[in-house]
Order: structure tokens, then sequence, then C-alpha cells
């Protein structure tokens, strides 16, 4: 893989580069009274053979500026929880290195687009969640959330909600950046019941999913449990108001909620 120089001359980047690129990442010390990012250790060399320098390399550079911004988006977005609103998993709130480099070769093949671009796709390397009591509460804590935002100009670039038949997964995500030093970010909205799933039987179920070792008719099978565990949750009223364009999000750049 090359890429250019500012004087117009390549410069060829291969698995000495992408290893070095990712043995540099460091997560920047927890800010006050915040849990420590959990930043397991990773073997840079094994990453690269797995994943291939191209999205190894892009993917230390989609972590490298955001684990340095990290301190500075967590304090920012945490003043705008509205109180009534849990922040949960912080310890999980940077995507590690593994994750990072799978889903830029992912979003890749996906998307037949290259490494730089595929990098671009990932938006949750910075995620969040804010914690609701009840189905009812969630539109009017993102609403909330999305004006005490605006005052500290934080703008929201999209979002979309996870609420249709089959979804094997429910859920609303924000995709925002913060201003100052331009950290891309997403925080998503669940329900504690929505929480529990997604890390009790959820979480057991995916895994065996999405492992490409699983048998097909067992990744199926886990696949329908899922399904069929998110369809007993409720789904949240007022989401008409996120997808209407001159509702709540149209002063967060016009982005609207969608069904993905």
């Amino acid at each position: 893989m090359c890429r250019a120089r500012a004087d117009g001359t390549y410069t060829c980047v291969g698995a000495p580069e992408a290893v070095a690129a990712l043995d540099a990442l460091r997560p920047a010390a927890a800010g006050a009274g915040l849990p420590g990012p959990r930043w397991t250790a990773f073997d840079p060399a094994a990453l690269v053979a797995g994943y291939g320098a191209p999205a190894c390399w892009h993917a230390a550079g989609r972590l490298a500026p955001l684990l340095a911004r990290e301190p500075a988006v967590t304090a920012a977005l945490l003043s705008c929880c509205p109180p009534w609103a849990e922040p949960a998993g912080l310890d999980n709130r940077i995507k590690s290195a593994p994750g990072t480099c799978e889903k830029v070769r992912r979003l890749g093949v996906k998307h037949a687009c290259t490494p730089a671009a595929a990098a671009v796709r990932v938006v949750d390397a910075l995620r969040y969640t804010l914690r609701v009591p009840e189905a009812e509460a969630l539109v009017p804590t993102a609403e909330e959330f999305i004006a005490r935002a605006a005052a500290e100009d934080i703008a929201f670039l999209a979002a979309r909600h996870y609420y249709h038949p089959g979804s094997r997964y429910k859920g609303l995500h924000l995709v925002g950046e913060e201003p100052s030093g331009h950290a891309v970010f997403e925080v998503q909205f669940h329900t504690v019941r929505e929480w529990d799933l997604m890390h009790g039987p959820g979480h057991t179920l995916y895994e065996v999913y999405r492992d490409p070792g699983t048998p097909p008719p067992l990744a199926r099978s886990a696949l329908a449990r899922l399904r069929t565990l998110a369809a007993e949750l409720p789904h949240p009223p007022g989401l008409a108001r996120l997808e209407d364009p001159w509702g709540p999000l149209r002063g967060c750049g016009g982005c609207r909620a969608t069904v993905s």
C-alpha cells in the first residue's frame, strides 16, 4: 500500500509500518472520577497478519487522534447527560484495536471500497451509552441530550434507530462530532431491558452467530433466537418525531433517524 507525501511523491506502507502504527496506540489517562477505558493487550503483528497491512494501518490512523481526544469528548458528553439517564459501559467507550482492524476490513469488503474509505466509515471507535428505565423515556432522553449538546456546539451528523420487524437488536444511535478536535463518536440510547438482553443471552447468541466457524444451521438458529428475543422488547413511542426533518434533529445538522 502506498500513500502520498506532501511533496507529491509516494511512500509505501507494508507490514512493518502497520505493526509500528498499532504498537504506538495508547489511550489517554482517564478523567477524574471516570473508569479507565478497557484496553485489552493485542499482538500488532498478529493483527497485520490476520487483517492485512492496509486495514491495520488505517485502523491505527483512525484510532490515534480519537485516543488523544477521548477524555475531553467523554467529559463534554457526560455533561449533556439528562439526570434521569444513566451512562453505561463507560469502560468500553473506546473500540479495541483488534475490533477496529476487523471493522475496517469488513467495511471494505461490504462497500467495495479502499481501507482509507472504510476507516472513515468507522463512526463508533468512540462510543457511549445512555440507559433509561422504560421505553417511554427513550425519545425524550434523546431530545434532551440533543438540546444540551447543541448548547455545547456539539453537532450531530446522523441518527439511526433499530426498531423494526425482524431486527436482532434494538436501540437508537446518534453519530456526532465534537467541535474543537473534530472527533467523531457514537451515542447509543437503550432501555434497561435492551441493555440486559444485549449483555446477557443476546451477547452469547450473537457471538455464535458471527463466528465464521459456526456451522450455518447453528448460526441461523442463533439469529432466529436473537430476533425472537428482540421482538419481545417494546418500541419507544415518539420515534416519528426523530424521523421528521422538521423535528428536534433539524437543529443538529439536519440529520434524521432512519430504519436500518
